[in-house]
Formats: C-alpha cells, sequence, structure tokens
C-alpha cells in the first residue's frame, strides 16, 4: 500500500534518484563536454551546473544541494590547491573530483591530503572512469553520511537511557520512601505497641496484617511496573490482555484488541520487545492522544508478529517527529525493532490520528 504523506518510515520510489553535479571550470568548451557526456550515463536523471569563476561556484554552493564537484584547479579568480581548499572549507562533507592541466604527482597527492576524492588530467578522455570515480565518491560520502546520522542517533539513544534510567531510580526510590517506607514505619509502630502491652488486641493484628497485606500489594504493583512476571510465564499474548485492562482501569480509555489467542511463544527477546513497543505506543497515546478508544491488533503470520496501536486522536508530524531525537518514545521503539531485524512504522498528521505498526521476525518456540 502506498505510503501516506506524514509516514515516519516512507518507502523509496522505484525510479532512480536525480543527481545534481557543479562543474567549476572556466574553460566553457570543457564544461559543455563533461554535461553532455555525463548526461548519457544517467538517463536525463543528472543535471549539471556550471560555474566559470571559484566566487560563482562558492555562491552555487551556498544557495542549492549538490551531490558532487568537478573542480579546475586554475580558475580566473583562484590557482592551485588553495582552489580545493576553499571548496573543501565551504563543503566539509562533497565529494570533489579535480580536474587538473598538470601532470605533477606531488600536487596530486597534496590534493587528497587536503580532501580531493579523485583526480583527473585534462582533457579528459575517458568518461566512463570519470563517471564511475564520481558514482563511487558519492557512494562514500552517503555510506560516510549514514554513518555519521547512525552514530548520533546512538549517542543521543545513550545519553537519553541514562537520563531514563536516572529517572526510574528516582521514582522507584520516591515509591520506597512514600509508599513502602510509610506503611514499613506504621507497621513497626504498632508492633511496638504490641510489645509494650505484652499482647496484640484483635484490633491491633488486624490493623498489622491489614499493613502486610498493603505491602504486598505495593511491592507486587512495583515488581509488575518493572518487568510482569506473567510475560515470562504466560507469554506475549496473555501480557498484553492484562495489559489491556490495567491500562483501561488506569487511564479510563478502553481498548479494542484484534489478536490471536493461541498462546503461541516466541524468543524472550521478541516477547520483550513486542511487549515494550505496544506499551510505549500506549503510553502515548494516554499522553497525547486525547481520545478514549484505542484499536490494537495483534498477528502472527508468515514468520512475522505484526502488531498495531491506532488512535483517531489528534495526531502529530511523524516525519518531523522522527528526525527529532527529543522523542525517545519512538527512538526506543525503532531501535528495538532494529536491534531483532524489525521496523516500527509511524504514521500520523497532526488531527488525524496515528497509526504504530511493529514488524519482527518470530518463530514459535516450545517454553
Amino acid at each position: 500500500m502506498p505510503a501516506a504523506s506524514g509516514d515516519a518510515i516512507v518507502t523509496a520510489a522505484v525510479s532512480t534518484p536525480s543527481i545534481h553535479v557543479l562543474i567549476v571550470e572556466d574553460e566553457e568548451l570543457v564544461a559543455v563536454t563533461l554535461r553532455r557526456s555525463m548526461s548519457r550515463f544517467r538517463n536525463g536523471t543528472l543535471t549539471a551546473e556550471h560555474a566559470a569563476t571559484l566566487s560563482d561556484g562558492l555562491k552555487q554552493l551556498a544557495t542549492r544541494p549538490f551531490d558532487a564537484v568537478l573542480l579546475d584547479l586554475t580558475l580566473p579568480d583562484s590557482a592551485g590547491l588553495a582552489t580545493l581548499s576553499t571548496v573543501r572549507e565551504a563543503a566539509p562533507q562533497m565529494p570533489i573530483i579535480v580536474l587538473t592541466g598538470a601532470a605533477d604527482e606531488d600536487l596530486e597527492l597534496r590534493a587528497i591530503e587536503l580532501g580531493a576524492d579523485e583526480l583527473f588530467r585534462k582533457p579528459c578522455a575517458d568518461f566512463d572512469a570519470l563517471w564511475r570515480s564520481m558514482r563511487y565518491a558519492m557512494e562514500r560520502a552517503r555510506s560516510a553520511r549514514a554513518l555519521r546520522e547512525s552514530e548520533q542517533r546512538l549517542a543521543e539513544l545513550s545519553r537519553r537511557l541514562v537520563e531514563v534510567q536516572e529517572q526510574e531510580r528516582r521514582q522507584l526510590a520516591r515509591e520506597l520512601h512514600d509508599e513502602i517506607g510509610q506503611t514499613l514505619t506504621a507497621l513497626s509502630l504498632n508492633l511496638q505497641q504490641c510489645a509494650r502491652d505484652n499482647q496484640c488486641n484483635p484490633s491491633g493484628a488486624a490493623v498489622s496484617q491489614a499493613l502486610v497485606w498493603d505491602l504486598q500489594a505495593r511491592v507486587r504493583n512495583l515488581s509488575l511496573e518493572l518487568r510482569p512476571s506473567i510475560l515470562d510465564d504466560f507469554g506475549l499474548w496473555a501480557t498484553l490482555e492484562w495489559q489491556f485492562e490495567r491500562f483501561a482501569a488506569r487511564t479510563g480509555i478502553q481498548i479494542d484488541f484484534d489478536g490471536e489467542t493461541s498462546g503461541a511463544r516466541f524468543a524472550p527477546a521478541i516477547e520483550t520487545a513486542g511487549y515494550r513497543i505496544v506499551q510505549e505506543a500506549l503510553t502515548n497515546v494516554a499522553r497525547h492522544a486525547a481520545v478514549d478508544r484505542v484499536a490494537v491488533q495483534a498477528r502472527h503470520h508468515d514468520g512475522v508478529l505484526q502488531l498495531t496501536v491506532e488512535d483517531e486522536g489528534t495526531g502529530f508530524d511523524a516525519t518531523a517527529a522522527r528526525s527529532n531525537t527529543a522523542h525517545f518514545g519512538l527512538m526506543s521503539m525503532h531501535e528495538r525493532a532494529a536491534l531483532l531485524g524489525g521496523v516500527v512504522t509511524v504514521k500520523s498528521q497532526p488531527g488525524r490520528g496515528t497509526r504504530v505498526s511493529a514488524e519482527l521476525p518470530a518463530t514459535p518456540v516450545t517454553m
């Protein structure tokens, strides 16, 4: 099904993407020849702009995106390696193919050191080699950019993970102190009173027993919040139904669940990821969607576990949120799925609700 506008993950188009090249060359004949020779390699999907001076080239680099630069080192307003240094400073990650009329190996080595991806001597006769070099340079640049972006996401995810861990520790400390600690204090005082009286009257014993039961309930709830034991004991399907009951009781939001009840078990990592992804999606619904109902679908088909959480609430700009590292919840869902070879797709638009879909590779196992 075609991806709607606003999808967080958009399927790549089948058509070949356009490539935009800047040719910085003061010899008009050379520039025209280069443009004509390159266009035949891309079936019209390559566009080339021409700048006859360094200043004009820098102006074009500053005003529109390019995928690569073909750069003559000798221009009317700049000459030699200074030309390369200036362009590299203006476009640090841009693939640069240097064109030079000088047969100077020392110059060529220094140009590589300054950031040139490849060098060709004019006049260029082997346009196939020129195109291959430019294509390889662009692929290297794309790979390097993807690696940098991945490293940035990983660093941000690690930073946010530390923050979340500290928040959870603070919350756990508050609950231990404010709830369990106070109950233990009351129980201790009651037992001290019994010790002073050398006996516990029925009412005092009843109070102590009630405090113990309350303490047990609080510890059990705290344990379930950290990790529900039902997930390990009975698997994902039972845990989801248990989760939906607790969610509805806590938030007042009803869940329309369409899912399997086969009881099939999966690897612990898959069950944990599925549970956490649905949990995070429901948390976002409660915080942001402003709805009283949410639909959840769960399926296992052809070795793929499919989970979907959909609401008709306020929605948001999913594409912008996907690129914003502040949206830790979305990041965590994507990372959980990616670590297992799966994918999470978030579709949303302001005022048109949100749909979170996860697909995880899952083979039933015997527990």
